[in-house]
């Protein structure tokens, strides 16, 4: 039973990561293919790329981060009965690296598991999640705990995307006794693209164009958030000074974390994000800029043209990247702690954010994590996204499991 005699909540109980011990510096990486100093580092927002030997792969990666999960958190290998591992690093085309992930189980004598592997581009782990609670909440859970493992090697061809790269994998464990919990409400976008893909079997390296790839992930989005903003009445940041109790405020997140392919898209999407806010209501923006006409008369111009015209528009990117740089630093700043150190991990991405955010709030976990809401948002090329939210439990247990 709970030791604090608190109700048992259904959610993520544990989670680990795991990422390579080498790793270039970007700025030097710039230096190597002679392009301008910041190309990668401001340009791209990078500090360093993880990346791995040829003694690691896929399988490896996903047997270490799974072993440290179970041993860090003495975890009994006979109470696991579900393992999904998303990725889209594939070294066989029939059998899944779940399977493989069974010479752990092997002398514990649990055979019992069920999970297969997870597969769409950087999305695939979000689906893994989704899928992990919506077994622990039917009736068809046998009370066994559910691992999603999220992990992937990002590499590319020589050439501009090479210094997008990464390598890291996440575990999570998820049963009863959560610290972390899903909610019901969730936006979702899919569409047919080829903005980013691996056509070639024998090859890791995929075929991108990145201008294509970003104006779809922008594109994924506005649709989101506006699927979001229909189901319920929501702000995507916090309205300080309002003192009123509705419904808006209450939902509003404590933090934001996205899908990091590198930081300079994660800024400007959460600039979007702001954009969003101010066509939503703009009257929080005039006030806010009420002596500024340079703003002032930017606002005008856009608050009546259609978001869709403006997916490509520097000067609205720009613009709102500027105007959420006071609100980046808390809602966004601590979960690009470590996605800027390793690079872009594709399915890990967003939940190597979670790591990140949950570590630079380890100073006061009690203040700054418990009971706050953190807004994802996960996308794929190909395409398909997702805008959901985690809660995080306010409890005694919740801050054992979160400082462990």
């Amino acid at each position: 039973e709970n030791a604090d005699n608190e109700e048992s909540t259904l959610g993520i109980v544990a989670m680990e990561c795991y990422f390579p011990k080498l790793y270039i510096s970007q700025s030097e990486f710039e230096q190597f293919n002679d392009v301008p100093s910041g190309k990668y580092t401001i340009g791209l927002g990078q500090n360093e790329m993880a990346f791995t030997t040829d003694r690691e792969d896929i399988c490896s990666i996903s047997m270490t981060v799974l072993s440290n999960l179970l041993t860090k958190n003495d975890i009994n290998y006979n109470d696991i009965g579900w393992i999904c591992v998303a990725t889209e690093t594939i070294i066989d085309h029939s059998k899944s690296v779940s399977s493989m992930l069974m010479e752990l189980f092997k002398e514990k004598g649990n055979t019992d598991i069920e999970g297969v592997d997870f597969k769409h581009a950087c999305y695939a782990g979000t689906f893994a999640l989704f899928s992990a609670f919506d077994r622990v909440t039917s009736k068809y859970w046998d009370g066994k705990y559910c691992i999603v493992i999220a992990a992937d090697i990002a590499e590319y061809a020589q050439g501009p995307a090479r210094c997008t790269g990464g390598c890291g994998a996440v575990a999570l464990l998820i049963g009863k006794d959560g610290c972390i919990d899903l909610n019901p409400l969730r936006a979702s976008y899919k569409a047919h693209e080829y903005d980013f893909y691996k056509p070639n079997l024998n090859s890791p390296f995929p075929v991108v164009n990145g201008h294509v790839s970003n104006e779809c992930y922008m594109r994924a989005l506005d649709a989101c958030f506006n699927g979001y903003k229909q189901k319920v009445n929501w702000r995507p940041i916090k309205n300080e000074q309002d003192d009123s109790k509705d419904n808006e405020g209450e939902l509003s997140p404590d933090y934001w974390i996205f899908h990091a392919p590198y930081n300079k898209l994660v800024s400007k999407t959460f600039g979007r994000v702001i954009y969003h806010d101010f066509l939503n209501n703009p009257q929080f923006y005039y006030e806010k800029f009420a002596k500024n006409e340079e703003m002032i008369a930017f606002l005008k111009k856009y608050e009546h043209i259609k978001y869709k015209d403006t997916t490509n528009s520097r000067e609205v990117i720009k613009g709102f990247e500027k105007i959420s740089k006071e609100y980046y630093k808390s809602y966004v700043g601590p979960s690009t702690f470590i996605p800027k150190s390793i690079g872009n991990c594709y399915t890990a991405s967003i939940f190597i954010g979670l790591m990140s955010l949950i570590f630079k709030c380890g100073n006061d976990l009690e203040n700054n994590l418990m009971g706050k809401t953190i807004q994802m948002f996960s996308y794929g090329s190909g395409t398909l996204a997702s805008l959901y939210s985690l809660k995080v439990i306010k409890s005694k247990q919740s801050l054992k499991l979160l400082t462990k």
